[in-house]
């Protein structure tokens, strides 16, 4: 089956009150709604939130204990997709994708240090020194993919 990886994902706040991020009693297993802001030209500004749930089982729910996440918590995940199966109240067999979570890491947020409000104009480079690696280096003498 394929991994897939939900990146800076917010989870939702609870309904009605109840914590964003549910455990069983024996808290082996937890779930949550998660959501991301998408392009959609037929919505007002053309943006549009998708929504859906991530579920987790095992030594995962662990992590997701200590991480303390709450609604507005930003989360990188990797799992896998699959579908949920139920019938309502009224007889009718209902489908939904759900997100298996098997890895959970933060995303964002935290207290930022004073030097991350200063503008980037003001920072200072350090000098670099001489055979630094400058994060391009061309590979052999083959010339640029851009080049005519």
């Amino acid at each position: 089956m394929n991994k897939v990886a939900f990146i800076d994902v917010v989870i939702s706040n609870g309904y009605n009150k109840e914590p964003a991020v549910r455990f069983n009693d024996e808290s082996t297993a937890f779930s949550f709604r998660f959501g991301d802001k998408i392009y959609d030209p037929k919505a007002e500004n053309n943006t549009r939130w998708l929504n859906m749930t991530a579920k987790g089982f095992g030594n995962i729910c662990k992590t997701v204990q200590k991480m303390k996440l709450s609604g507005g918590s930003h989360v990188t995940m990797f799992g896998k997709l699959t579908e949920e199966e139920w019938t309502d109240s009224e007889g009718e067999l209902k489908r939904r994708q759900v997100f298996v979570a098997d890895e959970i890491f933060y995303a964002s947020g935290g207290k930022k240090s004073e030097s991350d409000t200063e503008p980037a104009a003001s920072k200072k480079k350090p000098a670099k020194e001489e055979g630094e690696f400058t994060g391009f280096e061309q590979l052999g003498n083959f010339g640029s993919f851009y080049d005519e």
